[in-house]
């Protein structure tokens, strides 16, 4: 495997700023980022039954959209939570000055990959949809899709931000859908016996949902009048050897690197992580990981005052959509002082071996 450590850092003495200027939202919690923060500052969860029957014959517990029909399936609802999610962004982008690039990049599951065959179809129908939409908005537009599962708005965003340091693209679009509410892959689940069924608590709740953020220099930023929501501060993706694809001892090592590649910046400048935002479930695998990496990567940078927060208590596990919504969480969260704090660090633990972590600060901090 030998998955090199790739993290860059922006503002202040790491280069130019990159500002957050509009983030969407949509999963069983809210159909808004503003909605999921508040709900999840009430401690609602989306959990509820569906038609899908475990193997001892309780309904499957997810944490569904309940506004798309119960018999819509797979791709189907990821099309419909897109098209959702993506046009506010699409109407802010319809006015950029002539000639700016986008760079868009669409973050799916990683059963969707190149190799894959039940799902390579979902892949190319969400791809050719999606990309024809962007593209009316911003004639010049560069695509690219990412089939890395939870970490994969990291890998994307590096990607994106070298074109933007670059110059070959002017702003980002990036985000990210999932659904586990899909035949096929409760299938998979039930196989592997990883859906809660009511009786083994070593389980996870499915979610869905699909979450965008509209990234861009400050001064494109300024000369749009796009209003600034956080700053993005710094991103990293590394490999762990030991995970759910392999009989390797899991040793924390991806998820302690990427921490600490985002944080170290934070300790050279007299701050800390206020906020942590994990995908922690409640299986055992995924508990032993973050055990392992929270006190490496908390070294230096967490207190008593600092806050950990698990996003899949509320929204379930929301796969690829899991980056992309943290930080609409923590956008809204940092604006409004709950939690109490300037700085958000968010991680992600994909199923095979890709381990990511992005830095965001509040819009006071520059």
């Amino acid at each position: 495997m030998n998955q090199p450590l790739r993290s860059a850092l922006w503002g202040g003495d790491f280069g130019r700023d990159l500002a957050v200027c509009y983030a969407t939202a949509l999963n069983g919690l809210g159909q808004t980022s503003y909605q999921t923060w508040a709900f999840r500052r009430a401690e609602l969860t989306a959990a509820a039954p569906t038609p899908f029957r475990c193997h001892n014959g309780a309904p499957a517990i997810m944490a569904p959209l309940r506004s798309l029909p119960p018999t819509a399936m797979g791709v189907e609802r990821m099309t419909s939570m897109t098209y959702r999610a993506l046009g506010p962004h699409l109407q802010m982008l319809s006015g950029l000055p002539k000639g700016s690039r986008l760079a868009f990049v669409l973050c799916l599951p990683e059963r969707m990959h190149d190799g894959a065959r039940e799902f390579l179809q979902q892949r190319r129908l969400l791809e050719s949809e999606f990309y024809q939409n962007v593209q009316l908005a911003v004639p010049d537009c560069a695509p690219q899709v990412i089939c890395r599962g939870h970490a994969g708005f990291a890998y994307g965003l590096l990607r994106a931000a070298e074109d933007l340091k670059a110059g070959r693209v002017h702003a980002i679009l990036i985000g990210g859908v999932d659904t586990y509410y899909d035949p096929l892959v409760v299938e998979e689940l039930l196989a592997e016996e990883r859906i809660f069924d009511g009786e083994n608590t070593d389980c996870f709740l499915g979610g869905e949902g699909a979450a965008f953020t509209l990234l861009a220099p400050k001064s494109l930023a300024r000369q749009m009048g796009w209003r600034t929501l956080a700053w993005l501060e710094g991103a990293a993706t590394n490999g762990e050897p030991g995970n759910a694809s392999n009989d390797v001892p899991c040793m924390g090592l991806g998820l302690s690197r990427v921490a600490r590649a985002c944080t170290e910046r934070l300790v050279a400048e007299g701050r800390k992580v206020d906020w942590w935002i994990s995908d922690l479930t409640p299986e055992e695998s995924r508990g032993h990981e973050l055990q392992l990496a929270w006190p490496r990567a908390a070294y230096e940078v967490m207190d008593e005052h600092s806050f950990l927060d698990v996003l899949p208590e509320h929204v379930g596990d929301l796969g690829a959509a899991t980056m992309p919504t943290a930080l609409a969480i923590a956008a809204e969260g940092l604006r409004r002082g709950d939690p109490a704090g300037d700085t958000c660090l968010f991680t992600a633990s994909s199923n095979n071996e890709d381990r990511a972590a992005v830095l965001v600060a509040g819009q006071g901090t520059r």
